[in-house]
């Protein structure tokens, strides 16, 4: 046998191979790559493992795989196929043997640390079970194959001893396989190694004719490792097309050795395989980039490109294929990156947090870039890209219109240098392509970028300003000729102006086919005269008359200045626009519309007489309240106002450093502390104006990135940008925005006056609701109810309970009254339908969340809600139609509807917490049937509860695994795609906190007129620690890996956990006086995970501080309640301590009050009772935890860590007369 010139190569790729890969792989995909496998003559391939998706998530489908009609046309008709599946167990064999498995495997490890990290049993359990699937398999027919996993070192016991080898080996063989394979589970083996090993094998009786080997390509040895064992004897090996593998339970373990590699070698050596090697380097190429990964296999990147070459050489040109152009950087700074491939340049915009904004530093690095390329003969095209979402969302004007405010002249740098770049770029020999990968100027990707439409002419003098800007026509782009560039059309040559394509995919310059044009230069026609004639320009219109309030009212203005008699009349102030109202489409970044570039151009005069009208209108207005400066809102909207001061009349200083504006549709009026606020001092702050435009971007960034999805889901991201560069967003909505984000935002405009703002903002944008939609008929529209939603949040968790019930209220009705809850019109655009059921099911998760107390029922009821649940995420975004069920139908079991995460479950569990809210709280004296009763609302929720679980799949996928199904192309997690389902799986444990809470509980069995079981008791202890645990390791596991824990209800669930386990902790110290008991730990460990995720939550949430502190109170004084575990009840709870506990489950109170009020016992407490867990606390979290005098006199000293706080403490007792 060891002469023999064949060998039989073990595919292990669809199994091994892809086990360990990050992203879940489509059933079709696997399918698929098992097929191509076989159809390159490889006979033996281990197709799936029938393993718990909880272990092992990327072999969940394992059941579809073996009931493929093709794997089962596979083993049915070709009888020299093996296909063998891995089982670890007799439950996956009868799962195998059920769909028509001819061929097993077991696997064993030959020590114990990796035995008990991948199996959880001894090497000696892990023999037996594999023993129990060898004689039931055999008895079955079914052969059976072996595994030794490493066979050289363990990654937690170090080396492996031979004879553990060897015994692992032998038992195997005994209890019936008919192979062994030997894994270097970490490919640390070198070929003495190997050598060494089958030596002692075979000394020990065991002969190479039975055993295979396996080898892992960790430190290349791999392949030496293959030819070795080849030259000892073994003919059977295993290994991974590509090199796939890797193993989840040995950190640092690489890939099987390459199918290609291993068949390559083979090939030279003139060892037959059966096996088409290069259809193998095909298969390898394929899957390497379905998956997204690097090619393992030298042997096979060799040989495909090798390959490649030879298909060039033997294509013309028009048929190759379009490769990724190597790109080599020759400058880059923040502004742009310049680059070049062969005859290509490439000029990036490299602004993508600002949206690529055109600055004057950046037009000047662009305009040197083009230069060097322009210089550079070996330079025939030059691409201008740009990283991030937005190509270009507009350019940074506001320095020149300083300039023209102040009566200046902004032509000199502005315009001079855009002109420059136009022509510049207008007038090249070279091609130029403008490489889109999203929005430009605020428009959709089938709208080339004003910046690149508007090209201008040379001028006929020096001079290039504004004026010559009404002088300049737009092009006109020709409708025949295509925006996208596919797999076989041309870049097209628009004559006299730039060459652009639109391109779907955002790594458009990398990927287009660039082959050199048949001219290296266009020859540009002469321009006509006619094409520099100015286009027609509309009549001057006149001020209008009426003010702003009178237009919203749509009634008769007098028109008489500075209040009109309608104003004077109701005592408001009174508006009136300084400026010509032109009808324009305003779009484009808002800070280019703070000039108002609009389709009607402006002349400098007209600026500067625009500036100085405005002056003299604030020296006559009666109003302090400063303007917006801001086009995220139209003409209609009113200026905020300071409240706190009286009405004064502002006197305007001539500053250096005042920024007025004055254009069509737009308002800057300065008072006399703009230069100051302009200036960014944080102590002068009023916010009484909307910020620059570049911090409203970046909190609207912050906003989709940290608020969107926590759980509340409001706009279209696409569609609520394109409405704020439109300035076709309502003020409210936009303040509200504003507010929302800002807690997370650590933009340095706000400094330390963070909290200021948001209160700004957020009574600004309930003032406009106030103003500007309820006092109009009809003007209540989404945006109202979106902005009054989010201002009720921001109250409520403020502290301001009862004005966020009202404005919850208000939401709801307007809600009601645009018909939310039923579904949208057909004829509205696909994501405005989206937006309207986001927005009423968020008004719906508000209203169940905030109803969590004794006092406060919620509004809408399920019976009510007919429109269609959200779809999910991705299909929101790209704004496609997607299919979803009512809220009704996900109630029913037997409704198949494919619902694993995302929006629509965190909806059905928001539904069932409604019902545990109103069994639990709402109605505690009206249903006196047992929770034990079958018939009972308690069974009623339970069952509800399971049908949620098996919505979640909570057991079956970790919430670590979940969130790599998450992850972008770049590994950076969709935060706003995972963010239901965390919230989601904390409301599901939120749920059974609540039905089995120990004082609850106590709460529902006391007026049962009837023996209370025992058993039942104990299960609700049992239930309510389980899931308080559970729910603090979801939150504590997804911070973790880096999710975001945004949403301002996870402050409720750590602080409801927190508590149950700080009960079942002190209990526990009671009843076990072993305080290094496992369980004691675990209730140790969670309890500080629940204070550390309320820690960290209270740097955003003012509401999580309050919640923080009343934790540790709670936690300082939970040995007072142990009787709330006593499955007897024979204690009888203190009223006072009956509120402390009522108030630990009410939100609304945790939000108002951050003291926990628990009144002393009447009865001294022994003086062990008070001790403290060793709490990994700050030093200012155990003050004024609520402890007496009394109390703190028992303390044991040496469980004390926390000396010097109470120190503190008591000495503030002392000085406050406490």
């Amino acid at each position: 046998m060891a002469g023999s010139k064949t060998v039989r190569i073990v595919e292990v790729g669809p199994r091994d191979g892809l086990q360990n890969i990050k992203t879940v792989v489509d059933t079709s995909t696997k399918l698929e790559l098992i097929q191509r496998l076989q159809d390159a003559g490889l006979q033996n391939v281990e197709i799936t493992s029938v393993v718990s998706p909880k272990a092992i998530p990327q072999l969940a489908d394992c059941r579809k795989i073996l009931s493929a009609p093709v794997v089962k046309r596979w083993q049915q008709t070709n009888g020299t196929l093996r296909m063998p599946v891995l089982v670890p167990n007799t439950k996956g064999l009868r799962i195998a043997l059920e769909h028509g498995v001819r061929e097993v495997a077991v696997f064993v490890s030959a020590t114990e640390g990796f035995s008990r990290a991948n199996i959880n049993c001894t090497v000696d359990e892990s023999l037996e079970r594999a023993k129990q699937v060898a004689s039931v398999a055999s008895a079955a027919g079914v052969l059976v194959r072996g595994y030794v996993s490493c066979i050289f070192a363990d990654p937690f016991d170090g080396p492996t001893p031979l004879p553990a080898v060897s015994r692992a080996v032998r038992s195997l063989l005994d209890m019936g396989c008919y192979e062994v394979s030997l894994g270097d589970t970490l490919g640390v083996g070198t070929p003495p190694d190997v050598r060494r090993l089958l030596e002692y094998l075979k000394a020990q009786n065991i002969h190479t004719e039975r055993l295979a080997g396996h080898f892992h390509d960790t430190y290349g040895q791999a392949l030496a490792n293959v030819w070795t064992a080849y030259e000892c004897g073994l003919r059977t090996f295993d290994s991974s097309v590509g090199g796939l593998g890797g193993c989840p339970f040995a950190p640092g373990a690489k890939g099987n050795v390459a199918t290609e590699d291993v068949v390559y070698l083979f090939q030279q050596a003139g060892v037959d395989t059966g096996v088409d090697l290069q259809q193998v380097v095909d298969i390898g190429v394929w899957i390497s980039q379905a998956l997204a990964k690097p090619n393992d296999s030298r042997a096979g990147a060799a040989l495909a490109s090798k390959s490649k070459i030879s298909s060039k050489k033997s294509s013309k040109i028009t048929d190759r294929p379009k490769e990724a152009l190597e790109w080599s950087i020759l400058e880059q700074s923040d502004n742009v990156v310049v680059r070049r491939a062969g005859g290509n340049g490439n000029i990036v915009l490299n602004k993508p947090r600002n949206g690529n904004t055109l600055t004057f530093p950046m037009i000047s690095e662009i305009i040197q870039a083009f230069k060097s390329f322009e210089s550079d003969a070996s330079i025939s095209r030059v691409l201008i890209s740009a990283n991030g979402k937005f190509f270009c969302t507009g350019m940074d004007l506001s320095q020149a219109a300083q300039a023209v405010g102040r009566g200046g002249d902004a032509s000199s740098k502005l315009f001079q240098a855009l002109t420059d770049l136009f022509e510049l770029i207008d007038n090249s020999p070279k091609v130029t392509v403008a490489c889109m990968q999203g929005p430009a100027f605020g428009e959709q990707r089938d709208g080339i970028s004003r910046l690149f439409k508007t090209m201008m002419e040379p001028g006929s003098d020096a001079v290039h300003g504004i004026a010559e800007f009404q002088q300049k026509p737009l092009p006109r782009i020709n409708a025949h000729r295509s925006f996208h560039f596919g797999a076989d059309e041309r870049i097209w040559d628009l004559s006299n102006y730039i060459h652009y394509i639109i391109s779907p995919c955002p790594k458009t310059v990398d990927n287009i086919n660039m082959a050199e044009p048949a001219e290296s230069s266009t020859t540009r026609p002469e321009r006509s005269p006619e094409s520099r004639s100015p286009p027609a320009t509309a009549g001057i219109k006149r001020i209008r008359q009426a003010c702003t309030s009178c237009r919203q009212k749509k009634i008769k203005c007098s028109g008489d200045r500075p209040r009109c008699i309608n104003c004077r009349r109701v005592m408001q102030r009174c508006q009136y626009e300084p400026y010509s109202a032109v009808s324009a489409s305003l779009s484009g970044n808002s800070t280019a519309l703070l000039l108002g570039l609009t389709k009607d151009v402006i002349t400098t005069d007209l600026l500067q007489r625009i500036s100085m009208i405005e002056s003299k209108l604030a020296q006559l207005s009666d109003r302090e309240s400063q303007e917006f400066s801001s086009a995220a809102f139209n003409e209609a909207n009113l200026p905020m106002e300071d409240h706190n001061t009286v009405e004064e009349q502002p006197q305007l200083q001539s500053n250096a450093q005042e920024d007025v504006l004055g254009v069509p549709g737009l308002v800057n009026q300065s008072s006399p502390n703009m230069s100051t606020w302009r200036s960014g001092s944080s102590q002068s702050q009023t916010f009484s104006t909307f910020p620059p435009d570049s911090v409203t971007q970046s909190l609207v960034d912050t906003f989709f990135q940290w608020c969107h999805n926590q759980p509340y889901s409001y706009f279209h991201e696409g569609s609520f940008r394109q409405k704020l560069a439109d300035g076709q967003l309502s003020k409210c909505v936009l303040l509200a925005v504003l507010a929302s984000s800002l807690r997370f935002s650590e933009h340095e405009y706000y400094r330390d006056n963070r909290s200021n703002a948001i209160e700004a903002y957020a009574r600004e944008a309930w003032l406009s609701v106030l103003g500007d939609h309820m006092t109009v008929e009809d003007s209540c529209h989404l945006e109202v109810a979106q902005a009054t939603n989010i201002l009720a949040i921001i109250d409520f968790t403020a502290g301001r309970t009862s004005s966020a019930w009202l404005k919850i209220g208000m939401a709801i009705r307007i809600a009601q009254d645009l018909q939310l809850m039923k579904e949208p019109s057909e004829t509205l655009p696909l994501v405005e339908q989206e937006e309207r059921r986001r927005s009423f099911w968020s008004i719906y998760l508000l209203d169940k969340l905030v109803s969590l107390g004794k006092h406060r029922h919620f509004a809408i009821l399920d019976e009510d809600c007919h429109v269609r649940l959200p779809c999910d995420e991705l299909t929101f975004r790209s704004g496609g139609w997607g299919q979803n069920v009512t809220l009704r139908r996900l109630l029913d079991w037997s409704t198949d509807v494919g619902v694993e995460s995302g929006f629509p479950v965190a909806i059905l569990a928001s539904s069932v917490l409604a019902r545990c809210t109103r069994r639990l709280l709402h109605d505690r004296n009206t249903d006196e049937t047992p929770p034990w009763d079958s018939k009972s609302e308690f069974a009623s929720i339970t069952s509800l509860l399971l049908l949620v679980e098996s919505r979640l799949q909570v057991d079956q996928h970790p919430i670590r695994n979940v969130v790599d199904t998450y992850r972008l192309d770049d590994g950076v997690i969709d935060h706003p795609a995972i963010g239901h389902v965390i919230f989601a799986r904390t409301v599901f444990h939120v749920c059974y906190c609540l039905l089995y809470h120990p004082f609850l509980v106590r709460e529902q069995v006391r007026r049962v007129k009837c023996q209370v079981p025992s058993s039942f008791m104990r299960l609700a202890s049992q239930k309510s620690y389980e899931h308080a645990r559970d729910l603090v390791n979801l939150l504590h596991d997804a911070e973790a890996v880096g999710c975001h824990l945004g949403a301002s209800f996870y402050a409720y669930s750590a602080c409801l956990a927190g508590s149950i386990l700080s009960l079942h902790m002190h209990t526990e110290k009671d009843t076990e006086k072993d305080t290094e008991s496992q369980r004691y730990l675990e209730l140790l460990s969670a309890t500080q995970d629940s204070i550390s995720i309320l820690e960290g939550m209270a740097k955003f949430w003012d509401h999580a501080s309050k919640i923080h502190h009343r934790l540790l109170t709670f936690h300082a004084n939970a040995y007072l309640f142990d009787s709330l575990l006593d499955t007897q009840l024979k204690s009888v709870i203190d009223p006072g301590w009956e509120r402390s506990l009522w108030s630990m489950v009410d939100y609304g109170e945790m939000c108002r009050e951050s003291s926990l009020s628990i009144p002393s016992p009447k009865i001294p407490a022994p003086s062990d009772s008070p001790s403290f867990p060793d709490l990994e606390l700050e030093s200012e979290q155990m003050l004024d935890l609520g402890l007496d005098v009394q109390q703190i006199s028992q303390i044991d000293d040496n469980l004390m860590n926390f000396d010097t706080p109470n120190i503190k403490y008591l000495l503030e007792l002392a000085s406050g007369g406490g």
